[in-house]
Parts: structure tokens; sequence; C-alpha cells
């Protein structure tokens, strides 16, 4: 029940019990008076005076006895005012002290406040830093990769430099050795001039002194196999000219040397080889510079392949007919160069044929003076590759 509800019922009942009181202390005091009552052994006069002041004490009395039951606040009020005082006494000062709490803690809010908002701008600072950071970063980065990148150029460029400035060293330790060699076989040249005018040659120039077949591919093997044919020719020659107390009497410029294996290296098949005389050398000559022709030995010609043919009439006198027969061995010739056969660099021929052989076929062909022409064939007696020589089968009929 609430304060307001409480007081409206409240205030009537004592309104009614004070005027029941009055009304009965007034009957009494005059019902007292009319018969001259005495209590305490007071005058009548004094006793209805004693009632009238009973009565309003009665009244009093009843009325706080129903507000200290009906009422907390009124026992409150009549017994527990000092301490009421007393504790609101300590909520005030409890109270001020929480409104100076609460000062102090909004002082410091609003510092933290301000403090936070500089911290927030600070770390907006920051992070604008870090992303100038980052992005810096990320440049350098890429600054480095590029500079990485050019370093590897640089060295990739430098590691050729390198490997072409030792080329360049080796060629011109190659042709300083070359110079010197050449220089010494000029010398042995010179002095012999005049014995190239009035001594037997053992070799002209541009001959072929010897020719072999190696095997391409593998560049270790092909520098073995070439050094040994060398060695062997040179030992040959040393033999044939009857040299005594000379170990080298052959001399190859070393780049032609070089050379000839590089070429020989990039291929697996078969090479002719070739030492031919770069000059005249007489009998008894003890320096022989030569060279090397290297070429693919590939087959030209297949046993019984028809090289060239023609009629020719068989009444014609011999002498004609040995002309015939010489304008298509020429004719061969031609035709075999031109399919590959590396020809004899001093006379320019792939082969030769023996008289005998052409004038037996010159009377294969008066033989056959019955028929109005004879064909003439020439073929391949042999499997000829690109050394040679071309070995020839002259065929009439």
């Amino acid at each position: 029940m609430g304060h307001l509800e409480l007081g409206f019922y409240f205030i009537p009942i004592l309104l009614i019990l004070s005027a029941i009181v009055a009304y009965i202390a007034d009957k009494l005091g005059k019902k007292a008076g009319k018969k001259k009552l005495s209590v305490f052994g007071l005058r009548p006069k004094h006793t209805a005076t004693f009632m009238s002041v009973s009565s309003g004490i009665l009244i009093a009395a009843i009325t706080v006895v129903i507000m200290l039951s009906l009422s907390q606040n009124a026992r409150v009020a009549l017994f527990g005012l000092q301490t009421l005082k007393e504790e609101i006494s300590v909520l005030t000062k409890e109270k001020d002290n929480l409104t100076q709490e609460k000062e102090r803690l909004l002082h410091e809010y609003n510092k933290s406040s301000k403090e936070l908002k500089n911290l927030k701008f600070d770390l907006n600072n920051v992070n604008r830093e870090k992303q100038k950071l980052i992005l810096d970063t990320i440049n350098l980065k890429k600054e480095n990769k590029l500079a990485l990148s050019h370093i590897k150029e640089m060295e990739y460029q430098k590691s050729l430099l390198d490997e072409k400035i030792a080329s360049l060293n080796s060629e011109k330790e190659n042709l300083l050795n070359d110079i010197s060699s050449s220089k010494a076989l000029l010398d042995k040249l010179k002095a012999s001039i005049q014995s190239l005018r009035t001594g037997k040659l053992q070799f002209e120039a541009h001959q072929i002194i010897a020719q072999t077949i190696i095997q391409g591919g593998d560049k270790s093997v092909c520098e073995s196999e070439l050094n040994d044919f060398i060695q062997k020719t040179n030992s040959i020659l040393i033999n044939e000219l009857g040299l005594q107390n000379t170990d080298t009497v052959l001399f190859i410029p070393k780049q032609n040397v070089i050379n000839s294996i590089n070429l020989m290296a990039k291929n697996n098949i078969q090479f002719a080889v070739r030492i031919l005389s770069e000059g005249n050398v007489v009998v008894g000559e003890k320096h022989i510079l030569a060279s090397l022709q290297v070429f693919e030995n590939n087959l030209v010609f297949r046993k019984g392949e028809t090289i060239v043919s023609a009629e020719v009439d068989p009444n014609l006198d011999s002498n004609l007919l040995l002309a015939k027969l010489g304008a298509l061995l020429q004719e061969t010739n031609h035709v075999a160069k031109l399919r590959g056969i590396v020809p004899d660099p001093l006379t320019g021929t792939v082969g030769n044929v023996s008289y005998p052989v052409l004038y037996n076929a010159i009377r294969n062909i008066k033989n056959l003076s019955y028929q109005g022409s004879v064909k003439i064939s020439i073929l391949a007696a042999e499997d000829t590759y690109a050394i040679g020589p071309l070995h020839i089968q002259i065929v009439v009929n």
C-alpha cells in the first residue's frame, strides 16, 4: 500500500478516534461535575480539569500508538531520528565524496578522452607511416629484385666476356706459336729454294700426303684419332725420307688441327681427313709444311650405278673414238664432283683410267661395227664415297 493511500485512511481514523475519546471525556466530565465526583482526592472542579487533560493525553497517546503501529516512517521519526540524522550526515558525506569522485573521474575521463584522442591521432600517424613504410619496402624489394636481375645479367655478361677473353688469349697464343713455327719454316724454305729448282721433288704443292676416315660426334675420340693419324703419317715420312735424328718432319698449324676437331665433333657421321702438302718438298727436306682437309665422307655412287652414257658410231677412226671416250671421261669427272666426290687438289680428278682399259673399250666398240651405233655407259665399279677415288667400268652394248 502506498504512502498516499495509507495517509488517506490514517487521518480519518485519527479524527474519528479523537472525536470518540473527546466525546467520552466530555460526558465523563459532565457526569463527574453533576455528581460532584472526586478523583485522587481532588476537588470536583479540579477533577473535571483532570478528566479533560487525561482525555487529551489519551487522544495523543492513541494517536501516537496508531501512528507507530501503522507507519514505519513514524517509528523512525520518533525513535530513530538521531540515527537517521547521522545516516543522513554519513550519506551526505558519501554523496559529497561520490560527487568529488565523480568530478575526479569525470576529469580523468576528460583527460583520458583527450589522451585517447591524441593516441588515435598518433595511431593514425603511425598507420600512415606504416603504410608509407610498406610501400617503400615494396618499392625497395622491386628495386632490389631489378638490381639483382641486373647483377645476374652483368655476371652472365662478365662470364661471357671472360670466356671470350680466354678464347682470344688461347687464339693469340696459338697464333704466336704458329708465327714462330712459320718463321722457322720460312727460314728453312728460303734455304731450300735453290734445291727446289734442281732437286727431285718428294711432294708437290697441294698433293695428298695421306688420308683416312674418322668417325665424328665424340670430340675426345676425334682428337685422339686425328693426333694418331698425324703421328703415324709423321713416322712414315721420316722412314720414307730416310731422315735420322729427327722426331718431327710434318708441321700442321695448331689452329687448323683445332678447327678440324671441332668440325668432326659436331656430327656423328664419317669424315674424310686428308693431309695436304702446302708446298713443294724436295727429297731429304726435314720440314714439311702441311694442312688438313676435312669433309663429310658420304656415299656418292653405288656399285653398278650408271654415271654417264652416250651413243657413238663404231665405224669411226680409233683416234676419234679415243677422243670420244676422253670427252666422256671428262664428263664423268665433272658429274662425280657435282655429286660429291672431293677431287685430288693437285690434279683436280676423282680417279684414273689406264690406257689398256681405253683400248679394250675401243676394241669392243669396233667389234660392234655392224651396228649403226653403240651405247657406251660408264658405271661405278664399287660403292664410292666422297673421299674417292672413283673406279669405273666401261660397258659397250
